[in-house]
């Protein structure tokens, strides 16, 4: 099983974060700043696209139940 498909968005932004904090210990703080605001807007961008998808499902199940 590949670790990746297990848990598609944990795992690349665990690496991520920990890339992101041994920079700021060799003291690029820059760049974990920017990766900062990276991973928040892609987090947010996700979190909407999941519920639209989400809601997108329900609301089918709905209609299908409904008639």
């Amino acid at each position: 099983m590949n670790i990746l498909k297990s848990d598609g968005l944990g795992v690349p932004s665990t690496l991520v974060a920990i890339f992101a904090n041994v920079s700021q210990v060799i003291g690029i703080g820059f760049i974990n700043m920017f990766f900062t605001w990276i991973i928040s807007i892609l987090s947010i961008i996700y979190l909407i696209y999941k519920i639209k998808n989400e809601k997108g499902k329900f609301d089918s199940n709905k209609n299908e139940e409904g008639n």
